[in-house]
């Protein structure tokens, strides 16, 4: 009956954990691929769902939607066809180029531009190192996703474990967002 009234976290142990074993196992490289993959069939449905919905607006909105639609499945199916290698690279330098750009516009904008120079080195960096060698960053970023997802497992684990006898309140993820997730008393703070 316990593990029956758990079963979300049996679940979410289960998914924390091999998600946590992929992450630290498979190469970036497959990762990248699944995720362009993702993207490009987002792109084509949405273009798709745009193409639907435009007969339901006025001229000019109909044409905008119809140029957005096409836009979106060209890029999906450009994502598609496009080899591996290439979408590894496009993708780095993208979000290269975001870390980049990013504080550069926000630099154009402020008065001060020396202090926020100064407070938006690291995303500089980022971007810059992102651009020369993603790979190896996106291999320790993995990996400290998957350790986490699987400490994260773990503890659930545990909890789990040490709340089996709790016969008032059985299911383990209501007793943790009773506990650290609702305010108590009447003066409005954390406990």
């Amino acid at each position: 009956m316990y593990l029956k009234q758990n079963l979300f976290t049996i679940i979410l142990i289960l998914i924390s954990l091999s998600l946590g074993i992929v992450f630290i196992f498979v190469n970036p490289a497959v990762l990248i691929s699944i995720f362009i993959f993702i993207i490009a069939t987002l792109l084509i449905l949405m273009g798709i769902n745009f193409l639907v919905m435009s007969n339901q607006y006025s001229e000019s909105d109909r044409n905008k939607l119809i140029i957005q639609s096409i836009v979106l499945i060209t890029i999906g199916i450009a994502l598609f066809l496009i080899p591996k290698g290439i979408n590894e690279w496009i993708f780095r330098v993208i979000i290269g180029v975001v870390f980049i750009l990013y504080p550069l516009l926000n630099l154009f904008t402020v008065q001060y531009k020396k202090e926020q120079f100064k407070k938006d080195l690291p995303m500089y960096l980022t971007g810059i190192i992102l651009v020369l060698s993603f790979g190896a960053i996106i291999k320790i970023i993995m990996i400290i996703i998957g350790s986490a997802l699987i400490a994260f497992a773990f503890v659930l684990a545990y909890l789990l474990y040490k709340n089996r006898n709790n016969t008032t309140s059985p299911n383990l993820i209501f007793n943790i967002v009773l506990k650290y997730f609702i305010r108590k008393g009447s003066n409005n703070k954390w406990e």
